[in-house]
């Protein structure tokens, strides 16, 4: 009869399972939401009427933008609290949606909503395997903070008002 124990094999699987998630999920957070200070210059947008627009316009005053997808129900279930920000904070922030899903899209499922936010299409494919992702920038987009992944109001509104309060 032995007396040494045998480790669980739960244990051991649990604690593999952790790790390759944190290790993991770190990597991806890097990985899949990513939209480098060159891409950010090199983006190319238009309005919803076609036009052509420069994210230098708004460098200005703080910035969120928001990247985000037609097929995405957590994007499109944010925009009533991104509408509620821009109302609640004016002109004191810039918020903008981003979507590099076709314009006629786009138009399409905004068309009954009835929202106030500037939508915009890039005009390339962005570097995103997920959506969405909202990045947070200060006035001449000094630092920034990314979330990726869907948002609350209240978690909106604290970045925003960090933001704010930063300048």
């Amino acid at each position: 009869m032995s007396f040494i124990r045998r480790p669980n094999p739960f244990w051991k699987g649990f604690l593999l399972g952790a790790i390759t998630a944190i290790l993991g999920g770190t990597f991806l957070s890097k990985q899949v939401a990513h939209i480098s200070e060159q891409d950010y210059e090199q983006l190319k947008l238009v309005d919803l009427d076609g036009k052509k627009v420069s994210l230098t316009a708004f460098d200005t005053r703080p910035l969120v933008i928001n990247y985000w997808a037609t097929w995405c129900k957590p994007c499109i279930q944010e925009f009533p609290d991104f509408e509620k920000a821009r109302k609640k904070y004016g002109n004191k922030v810039s918020i903008i949606m981003i979507s590099d899903d076709s314009r006629l899209k786009v138009i399409k499922l905004l068309k009954s909503k009835g929202y106030g936010m500037n939508f915009y299409i890039s005009e390339s494919k962005l570097n995103l395997n997920v959506r969405p992702v909202t990045y947070f920038y200060k006035k001449n987009r000094q630092d920034f903070f990314k979330q990726v992944g869907a948002m609350d109001s209240t978690f909106l509104y604290e970045k925003i008002s960090k933001q704010l309060t930063q300048d």
